[in-house]
């Protein structure tokens, strides 16, 4: 996040309950950002969100939000973005009516930073331990890379896939979500690794990915089928995805 901060020069970061949070607030500081997505545009449905944003900015620059129509427009804006309204909002605007959200079709990755960049972001590196009586070690162990997202971002979701020659696309409809999981040893070796060692993560991700891979090798030398190797695998288990 600091790095984030530093690069815009703009916005807060706080910390709540371990996590997190950086936020732009003011008018100059949005700008900022949003002539940032201009030169390097979002790609998914996330840039429909992003384009509904920048118009309830102008509208509030604009000050309509100080008459009735104006409020009412942009609480129909909000509605569109992101998982809609609040039961709250809702019951103070029970006429609202949802915009029809921008039309975004291009889900082509522009180039191998901003995929290592979602990655970062939106992505998780983690170990999966489950009782097996087939090995000797009385364990299954299972890496995975995943990456979820809204189900409206299937497409893009399906190009990350293709880009990166390995995984497979889950989709979750009945919770409106779906997921990447690249969870064979073999695309981990011969795709995911390689990549991420030559394009690295940044901030925490990079410490559990780190952890991710020394699992990797221990698996490749059949350490994780031994007692010994199980339990150094657990201890490392432990210390991933822990806001270290």
């Amino acid at each position: 996040m600091e790095g984030i901060y530093n690069f815009f020069k703009v916005g807060n970061i706080r910390i709540v309950d371990n996590r997190v949070y950086y936020d732009v607030k003011s008018s100059e500081g949005l700008d900022v950002i949003f002539n940032h997505f201009d030169k390097y545009p979002l790609i998914g449905k996330k840039r429909a969100d992003s384009l509904i944003f920048k118009e309830i900015l102008e509208l509030k620059r604009c000050k309509a939000h100080n008459t009735v129509p104006g409020l009412q427009r942009i609480v129909n804006l909000r509605a569109s973005l992101n998982n809609g309204l609040s039961y709250n909002l809702n019951l103070a605007f029970p006429d609202s009516i949802p915009i029809v959200r921008p039309l975004v079709v291009d889900a082509k990755i522009p180039n191998l930073n901003w995929l290592v960049g979602f990655m970062t972001g939106e992505g998780c590196f983690y170990i999966r331990i489950s009782k097996s009586s087939s090995n000797k070690s009385g364990h299954q162990v299972v890496l995975v890379a995943s990456i979820s997202q809204h189900s409206r971002d299937e497409q893009l979701m399906n190009t990350i896939v293709d880009y990166l020659g390995c995984g497979v696309y889950i989709p979750r409809l009945n919770k409106n979500w779906g997921e990447i999981r690249v969870f064979k040893l073999s695309e981990l070796e011969s795709k995911l690794i390689p990549f991420f060692n030559k394009f690295p993560l940044k901030g925490v991700k990079a410490l559990d990915y780190a952890d991710f891979c020394k699992v990797a090798l221990m698996m490749h030398n059949k350490d994780h089928l031994t007692k010994k190797g199980l339990e150094i695998i657990k201890q490392i288990k432990s210390g991933m995805n822990t806001k270290r």
